[in-house]
């Protein structure tokens, strides 16, 4: 149970680090070769790795899983010392002793390189600063997530290496009201390729700041206009019609990528905008046989266009 136990011990190591007078200890207990110092951590995730396995049996998701850990070891190992376990479903964490040729970041390059040339998978790799202690490993655990983020907008397969200043300097994206209540307008009408059209201005907005956007705020926003387009068709749609749009919606939390997330609300729109359409249709309908009711009981009468619209 060792390598279970060593991965539990670096899972709590990378977010409450432990008191350095008795690190030597408890390494020597977890059987853990790296330095106790000077470290660097990697997060390795692969890409679209629910949408990729969702027909395979579990045998074959673990065999994918098992290949890539293999090879993050074997190509780590080759150049340094480190430790790599598994975080999440397809996410895996690798902590390493730093070093100067090659860098970080072609290292893990060659991890992403592997991983794609053996397994056929692709990963996108964040990669968190150097830091001395073993007590500051949790900052760089949080940097590599944070650079690990921009495979939202940017897609899978590569590596992401975690800058203060870009950080810092992240563009708000600018979110115009006037564009929603338009866009809102339009589907309420059930005029899609308006509607799509808003869409596009609206996105375009937002990934064509000056400096790149932050991934999570976009997302989140990305998900609030969901949320308000949901609100527009709830009010005409059936309520079996409203249970089909509210798991179209909550799907969408799950998106992997700015792209992924786009097609989705473009296609809750067009799901939306039917729904609609077919209710005004179906209204039409009903006015127009109203009509005709009224005529055929009427032919004895003068009765005038006026008339039969009144």
């Amino acid at each position: 149970s060792l390598p279970y136990l060593r991965q539990e011990y670096m899972r709590l190591l990378i977010r409450y680090g432990t008191r350095q007078q008795h690190l030597s200890q408890q390494w020597d207990f977890y059987n853990i070769e790296m330095n106790n110092h000077n470290f660097c951590v990697m997060v390795a995730e692969v890409d679209f790795f629910v949408e990729r396995t969702s027909e395979l049996t579990v045998s074959e998701v673990e065999l994918i899983r098992f290949a890539v850990q293999n090879i993050l070891e074997n190509t780590i190992s080759e150049y340094t010392r480190g430790i790599v376990f598994r975080e999440n479903v397809n996410q895996f964490v690798i902590v390493m002793n730093p070093l100067a040729e090659p860098n970080m970041e072609q290292l893990a390059e060659k991890c992403r390189e592997n991983v794609h040339r053996y397994t056929y998978q692709t990963v996108s790799i964040g990669l968190g600063g150097e830091v001395e202690e073993v007590g500051q490993l949790s900052a760089s655990y949080a940097q590599a997530l944070s650079a690990l983020a921009n495979t939202f907008l940017n897609g899978g397969n590569s590596v992401y290496t975690y800058v203060e200043d870009a950080v810092v300097n992240a563009a708000l994206p600018r979110y115009s009201y006037d564009k929603e209540k338009e866009l809102l307008y339009c589907l309420r009408s059930a005029n899609l390729s308006k509607a799509e059209e808003q869409l596009d201005n609206i996105w375009h907005d937002w990934i064509t700041a000056p400096a790149t956007p932050n991934p999570s705020i976009v997302k989140t926003l990305c998900l609030e206009l969901a949320h308000s387009i949901h609100r527009i068709f709830s009010e005409k749609a059936t309520d079996s019609e409203v249970k089909t749009l509210e798991n179209k919606l909550a799907d969408m939390s799950s998106a992997v990528s700015f792209e992924d997330l786009s097609r989705q609300i473009r296609e809750f729109c067009r799901l939306g905008c039917t729904y609609l359409q077919q209710r005004q249709c179906s209204d039409a309908r009903m006015l127009v046989d109203r009509a005709i009711t009224h005529i055929n009981g009427n032919l004895h009468r003068n009765l005038s266009v006026a008339d039969c619209a009144r």
